[in-house]
């Protein structure tokens, strides 16, 4: 017997004679009677979502059979959080601040992360671009009158297999600035 198939749909027209592309590859398997056609896409993008159409014709006995497939890729769902330390984030001027924002959701894929930490009046405090898997941006600073105020994290996640960049932001934390303790020694 010989199975002959072919896949159409939106991101490819392949004939499966274990044909690979640099993204696609079709394979045949028989065990017994049973035929197995495979498509895997080696990298995912959500333009490749929709209906992928696999005929097959088993040319010994003019059989042919058609399968229609959906395909759907999902953008991740990214989370941004933030912490400020000290946790309260009560501090004293001159004194070691730190903010922290991270990112879930987004571990698994090969992405650039550009990271935004933003103030209240939405002036850019730092920006920071990773190429990496880090899914992390601290920012440590001696804390200054001026800086006391609210904080948020914008990150925009982009990679080939995404449309668009996906952004996100992360709920305020407050950051309160109070002046440092003088101490006053007197003689009597």
């Amino acid at each position: 017997d010989m199975l002959m198939a072919d896949w159409s749909g939106r991101a490819l027209l392949v004939g499966v004679d274990d044909v690979s592309s640099d993204n696609v590859s079709t394979r045949t398997h028989r065990r017994g009677s049973t035929y197995s056609i495979d498509l895997t896409f080696h990298s995912l993008r959500q333009s490749y979502n929709g209906e992928y159409t696999c005929t097959a014709h088993l040319t010994t006995v003019s059989l042919t059979n058609t399968s229609v497939n959906t395909l759907t890729v999902r953008a991740p769902n990214v989370t941004v959080t933030i912490m400020v330390n000290p946790v309260n984030g009560l501090v004293i001027a001159g004194k070691m601040v730190s903010i922290n924002c991270m990112i879930t959701g987004a571990d698994s894929l090969e992405v650039t992360f550009d990271f935004e930490l933003l103030a209240e009046d939405n002036r850019t405090v730092i920006h920071h671009r990773e190429d990496a898997r880090d899914t992390q941006l601290i920012h440590s600073f001696n804390a200054r009158a001026s800086d006391a105020g609210k904080y948020v994290c914008k990150v925009t996640v982009c990679s080939d297999f995404l449309d668009e960049p996906i952004t996100s932001m992360s709920t305020a934390v407050t950051l309160t600035v109070q002046p440092p303790v003088v101490e006053v020694i007197g003689s009597a």
